[in-house]
């Protein structure tokens, strides 16, 4: 065991239990980050997808709208032709 920790102090420049879990990786003049909380950093200031999330989200709001709007419309012309047939029907008798 102590030559596992001597190990990582020569590599990681500190012990294996310092940071609670083993450090993977050293910057100069930083301290060693921990696999975990060094992927969750990165995964919370990566913004690669975010354009493509915000796209996607605006397509769906467009969608959204176009399907009341047609709805709605839907509905109106139904009525309007509901109205011109029972007229057409009573000038027709």
């Amino acid at each position: 065991m102590e030559s596992v920790e001597r190990f990582l102090r020569d590599v990681a420049g500190a012990g294996a239990g310092e940071y609670g879990l083993l450090p993977v990786r050293v910057h100069p003049g930083r301290k060693p980050e921990n696999i975990q909380m060094g992927t969750i950093k990165r995964f919370v200031k990566d913004e690669t997808g975010t354009t493509a999330v915000e796209y996607s989200l605006l397509a769906a709001l467009i969608a959204v709208v176009i399907i009341i709007a047609v709805s709605t419309l839907g509905t109106n012309l139904n009525a309007d032709y509901q109205t011109a047939a029972s007229q057409a029907g009573a000038a027709g008798s």
